[in-house]
């Protein structure tokens, strides 16, 4: 184990060691184990990012890792056509909405969920799964899916170099890495 796993070993049994000291004394030692948590992710190839707006009553976001083009053809090579994907990097994206929402036609109830992707280079599958508390798509199971809609990418002439999801306020759900994009519409019920 790393000198960094170590420190953070300790410091998550001095955690469980003082959750029985009260409630202020749990809460800022949880909060300073979330922050190294973070800070820790932010020295990752692929950092963290986050997205987020309130559309009609529900406040939807998106947490995910950002990797970089870095010179490399990404479609058909670096990501595979007609395989899932976890669209980003490390763990599984994490998109939740506190109130259901209509993605496309179709309805997803609120919570937190994970958000795939089946490229293929003329449509694409996005993939909203109940299970978001995993590494990547390692256990990933169709079973667990609670929609999938069809978009249709487009190409641009500017790249962009980060992956990056953004949600406006009127719904729009975008993505865009390299040259590619796509976009979805997320509505209130």
């Amino acid at each position: 184990m790393s000198f960094k796993g170590c420190m953070y070993m300790l410091f998550a049994i001095g955690v469980v060691g003082l959750t029985s000291c009260g409630d202020k004394t749990s809460a800022k030692v949880e909060e300073t184990y979330m922050t190294a948590r973070y800070k820790d992710k932010m020295d990752r190839p692929s950092p963290p990012a986050r997205t987020e707006a309130k559309i009609g009553k529900a406040k939807v976001s998106i947490d995910y890792s950002q990797p970089s083009v870095k010179g490399r053809k990404i479609w058909g090579e670096l990501e595979e056509y007609n395989k899932i994907w976890r669209t980003g990097a490390n763990e599984a994206n994490i998109f939740e909405t506190t109130h259901p929402l209509l993605i496309n036609n179709d309805t997803i109830p609120s919570g937190k969920f994970s958000i795939f992707t089946i490229p293929t280079p003329t449509t694409w599958t996005v993939v909203i799964n109940k299970e978001y508390d995993q590494w990547g798509v390692y256990n990933y199971m169709q079973s667990e899916d609670v929609l999938r809609v069809q978009v249709q990418p487009y190409m641009t002439k500017d790249i962009t170099e980060k992956m990056t999801f953004k949600i406006e306020s009127t719904g729009k759900l975008s993505f865009a890495w390299e040259y590619l994009k796509f976009d979805l519409q997320l509505r209130p019920l």
